[in-house]
């Protein structure tokens, strides 16, 4: 619905506007002052002349009356902050109705109290220039005004209309809502920036600790791999030394073995009482060892048993026994049982015994047969010349070649003993065994034949030749093969054979192996001693051979 006016001013103003309008060039607009209608200042009239005539003149001009205060309404959003205040001025420079009234009321003192708002009145002179910008407002004159104590902000810019008049818009804003974000800001960031401190700290904490973990883990590795290398050595120690180790549980079971001993017990020994690892050993020899392993964890120091004749793996030998508590008492392993064979190193001692008692022997021999020697040569010199006198047809000349016959034999003899006493260079260089082996068949040939022996020989073709002295080869095997001849009896079957070695620490030698095998009655276990001694046997007087 439009508004009721009276229309002798309005026809006047609208006159008047046309008048202008024919004044300036078509399609300028020409604006009226507000016209007064006794309620808003809304309304305007607009003015424009029309296109020029053929003449070169104005075709008119046209005139309308406009209610203005519709096409301001948006900017009254702006009054709806309280800290925001409006002020709209019209084309000759006067607020308008969408102004706020506060500052309309101070635009009415300006005449009076300028002084009193200086930076408002000079809001106004620039607005009433058409100019655009903004600049602040001391607290005081924004309180003034209505804003509030504290600084304002007037933001300020023109709205011109074709033709050259304009209209001015100006937004007064306090900042004192500024100032409270800024001070909630200010303090999001304090809390921000503690909170980014907190967890700089926490974060520098955690990578602090995960160091000294890293460092942590670390060590414990160097010292796992340290514990680990320190087990894998006393291991391999415990077994390649030459005694047995046997470790025993706080009930007397058996928690582990070395490989000395492992290699003579049953394989299911483990976890099991102690008798399991000796269950060939006699009940009272078991319960010895009990006992010994009760003392010594009993009374915390170490118990042995020295060169006692024990049987434990099943046949009868000399043993040292040592009973060793640990200190730490760790249920798996609290007593260590060291079982040492003396066996090897009794026969060792024998061994030695017999080899210094032979060496002994061997240096009388060799001053006997010597002190022997000369006399018998002397005495077969006579035979030989009382049988060149005599002649071999003589009644006494049959006896006396018998007489250079043993003494012949009896210098072979201390022949044998002198070569026994003294060290003879070996000429080794390479020896065919298969002409060896032939040549030892060959001598052999009348004695198996007279025995009804089989002698049988089993040479690979492919053997090679052997590094060997072929005289002491040849003796070595006659001697051995003639001693299983006479172990043999009638049919019996001995057989030479010779095969290439294998097994680890052979190959870079090539050794070959040779064995004389026969059926005959064997050698007794009292006499396995003294086989390799010089001129041993049990055979009749005279048809011993002895070992080479």
């Amino acid at each position: 619905m439009g508004k009721q006016v009276a229309r002798a001013p309005v026809l006047a103003q609208m006159t008047d506007a046309a008048r202008r309008a024919l004044a300036r060039p078509p399609g300028d607009v020409t604006m009226s002052p507000p016209v007064e209608d006794g309620g808003s200042d809304g309304l305007r009239v607009m003015a424009t002349a029309l296109p020029l005539d053929d003449s070169g003149r104005p075709g008119g001009a046209v005139a309308v009356l406009v209610d203005t205060t519709s096409f301001f309404m948006p900017l009254r959003i702006v009054t709806s902050d309280p800290d925001a205040r409006l002020l709209l001025l019209g084309a000759y420079g006067q607020p308008t109705s969408a102004s706020d009234a506060t500052l309309v009321d101070w635009f009415r003192r300006l005449e009076l109290e300028r002084s009193l708002v200086p930076g408002f009145t000079e809001l106004i002179a620039r607005m009433r220039e058409g100019e655009r910008g903004a600049f602040p407002l001391r607290a005081e004159e924004a309180e003034r005004l209505g804003l509030g104590r504290s600084e304002a902000i007037a933001v300020f810019t023109p709205i011109r209309v074709r033709g050259g008049s304009h209209w001015s818009a100006a937004t007064l804003v306090s900042t004192a809502t500024l100032r409270s974000h800024q001070q909630a800001l200010i303090w999001r960031l304090l809390a921000a920036a503690l909170l980014v401190a907190l967890f700089l700290v926490t974060f520098a904490v955690y990578v602090v600790l995960a160091q000294r973990r890293a460092a942590a883990l670390r060590e414990s590795r160097q010292h796992a791999d340290q514990l680990a290398h320190l087990h894998d050595k006393t291991q391999k120690i415990l077994d390649h030394i030459p005694s047995g180790v046997l470790a025993l549980t706080a009930d007397g079971r058996i928690s582990a073995v070395n490989q000395v001993l492992r290699a003579r017990m049953p394989p299911d020994a483990i976890h099991a009482p102690l008798e399991s690892a000796f269950p060939q050993a006699p009940g009272p020899v078991v319960a010895r060892i009990r006992a010994l392993v009760a003392a010594a964890a009993s009374e915390s120091r170490a118990h042995s048993v020295l060169g006692e004749t024990l049987v434990l793996f099943g046949e009868e030998g000399r043993f040292n026994l040592h009973a060793v508590p640990l200190e730490a008492r760790h249920p798996e392993v609290q007593t260590l049982l060291v079982v040492e064979d003396l066996s090897n190193v009794r026969a060792l001692e024998t061994q030695l015994l017999r080899a210094e008692k032979l060496a002994t022997v061997g240096v009388l021999a060799a001053g006997i047969a010597h002190e022997i020697g000369t006399p018998l040569g002397v005495v077969r010199g006579r035979a030989e010349y009382v049988l060149s006198k005599l002649g071999k047809e003589h009644p006494q000349g049959p006896g006396i070649a018998v007489i250079i016959e043993q003494i012949d034999r009896v210098s072979r003899t201390l022949r044998q003993l002198l070569d026994f006493s003294r060290l003879q260079p070996t000429a080794v260089r390479p020896v065919p065994l298969d002409a060896i082996l032939r040549d030892v068949h060959e001598l052999l040939r009348v004695e198996v034949e007279r025995r009804q022996i089989h002698l049988e020989m089993e040479v690979p073709a492919s053997l090679p030749p052997l590094a060997a002295d072929p005289d002491q080869l040849q003796q070595v095997l006659v001697n051995l093969a003639l001693n299983a001849c006479h172990a043999c009896g009638e049919g019996g079957r001995v057989t030479l054979s010779a095969s290439m070695s294998e097994g680890p620490g052979v190959e870079p030698w090539g050794l070959v192996s040779l064995s004389i095998r026969d059926d005959g009655c064997g050698i007794p276990r009292e006499h396995l001693n003294q086989v390799f001694d010089p001129f041993f046997t049990t055979k009749k007087r005279g048809r011993a051979r002895g070992w080479a």
